[in-house]
């Protein structure tokens, strides 16, 4: 836990945070930090839209989002416990693949929509005032929302399979172990 979380805490309940204490307010702050991140998301989206048929390249609140956005990103990746975290494998076996690879397929349609209207929102200025968009900008606008879904899926199968096949593995040298 942060000093300065800790010195907060100290302060409004008098007391010194236990282990467990810690554990929940370092969950709370980090779900309150993701939906700070994804509401600044869309805000920036919006007002980069917005910007673009203002005809200005980008206003001193697209600026702060923008800013806002880069100061969670790199916290969130220098953070030691978010990397921890990360290193954390599922628990994955064969009766949970099916619900673990749907979950990645869902997200892998949400990247790719992600993707889409953030370069739609960036190039919004001629995407909006086209009377017919060119069909080869759409085209590649949603190829490439699919490449990244696509890409995305593919590596969380691969990783979800390797732990899936490490696990069988184990269990059988152990069963080895025990009969020997």
């Amino acid at each position: 836990m942060n000093p300065l979380h800790k010195a907060l805490y100290r302060d409004f309940f008098k007391n010194e945070p236990d282990e467990r204490q810690e554990g929940i307010i370092n969950a709370e702050l980090a779900r309150c930090l993701i939906y700070i991140f994804w509401l600044n998301s869309a805000l920036f989206i919006l007002k980069t839209a917005h910007d673009r048929l203002e005809g200005v390249f980008m206003s001193g609140m697209t600026a702060i989002l923008f800013l806002n956005l880069i100061f969670i990103s790199v916290f969130i990746f220098t953070n030691s416990a978010s990397r921890e975290l990360k290193k954390q494998k599922p628990d994955i076996t064969p009766q949970n693949l099916a619900q673990h690879l749907a979950y990645h397929q869902k997200w892998a349609v949400l990247l790719g929509v992600f993707f889409v209207v953030t370069i739609s929102a960036l190039c919004f200025n001629s995407l909006a005032f086209a009377i017919y968009p060119l069909p080869s900008t759409i085209l590649f606008l949603y190829s490439y929302g699919l490449f990244l879904g696509l890409t995305y899926y593919r590596r969380s199968k691969k990783e979800a399979l390797k732990i899936l096949a490490t696990k069988q593995a184990e269990t059988a040298e152990s069963e080895t172990n025990k009969e020997a």
